[in-house]
């Protein structure tokens, strides 16, 4: 591999077949070319909003933010229109202005934008385009210079967000006709696995008689499920009476909001654990 930092390219042009880089030849030229190795672009994640899915390796869950972390070596001397595109997939959204720009230099470098100006980015998998403009880079010593940019993506609550989705991310940096492309990173969808059960725990015998429905929701998966509601709509043949609930454990928060004048049972769980459980009696 080639060794990062400023190195020289020599190109021998003569009549004379096989040269060594030194020596003599009977006649040509000789030209030496400054070359530049700097670092990949390296995209990684910095961090996520929610403390309840992993990081390693890493996990998501419907509206869950996720910070990215952009880090691009910059070649000494001037570069124009810099621009940094990220290709977020379909299921996320950026979030306007979360981003932060940091510089690793140690004379500093000239920046038209910074921050940059932001296009693109709008909707379901909209690309940002952050835009520095010309960069003069002054830094001339054997170490790499940096700018890390970063932003924040919510996950979006969609049909494609599915248990156990896969979403990778990497973004193309470009500048003076030139363009590199990152490391791609991944996160997995995750999903509170709800299964819901109704059944009729009394049966009518003769018209006018009661009939009790019971509906059970219990939360199978390994992830808490937030503000789940249930909603069910008896037959007009019918009229409700009562909605009694029984949480396990009694702890489960909920807010009943049904109204039996219409025939609506209507709950949100306000927190649903894993093995956690609410019967709902009609």
């Amino acid at each position: 591999a080639a060794k990062l930092g400023t190195t020289y390219a020599r190109v021998r042009l003569s009549q004379e077949a096989n040269l060594l880089p030194t020596g003599t030849a009977i006649d040509g030229e000789v030209e030496d070319y400054r070359i530049q190795v700097i670092e990949k672009p390296v995209k990684s994640i910095k961090s996520t909003s929610e403390a309840h899915t992993l990081e390693a390796p890493s996990q998501l869950t419907i509206g869950e933010v996720i910070k990215y972390r952009l880090r691009v070596a910059l070649p000494e001397g001037q570069l124009t229109n810099v621009q940094i595109t990220d290709r977020l997939p379909a299921g996320l959204q950026y979030i306007a202005n979360t981003i932060s720009v940091t510089v690793e230099s140690n004379v500093g470098m000239t920046i038209a934008a910074n921050p940059p100006t932001v296009t693109g980015g709008t909707g379901d998998g909209g690309d940002p385009i952050f835009t520095f403009g010309n960069i003069v880079n002054a830094d001339t010593d054997e170490g790499s210079e940096f700018i890390t940019l970063t932003f924040n993506a919510l996950v979006l609550n969609n049909s494609a967000n599915q248990h156990l989705r896969t979403l990778d991310n990497d973004f193309i940096v470009s500048y003076s006709g030139i363009s590199n492309i990152s490391n791609a990173v991944r996160s997995t969808v995750i999903e509170p696995q709800l299964v819901i059960v109704k059944t009729v725990q009394t049966a009518p015998v003769d018209a006018g008689d009661p009939i009790v429905y019971k509906i059970v929701v219990t939360n199978n998966g390994g992830l808490t499920a937030y503000n789940a509601s249930i909603a069910d709509t008896l037959d007009a043949n019918l009229v409700m009476q009562s909605v009694s609930v029984v949480p396990t454990p009694p702890t489960v928060a909920y807010v009943d909001s049904s109204a039996p004048a219409s025939n609506l049972v209507s709950l949100t769980i306000a927190e649903l654990k894993p093995t956690e459980s609410i019967m709902v009696l009609v």
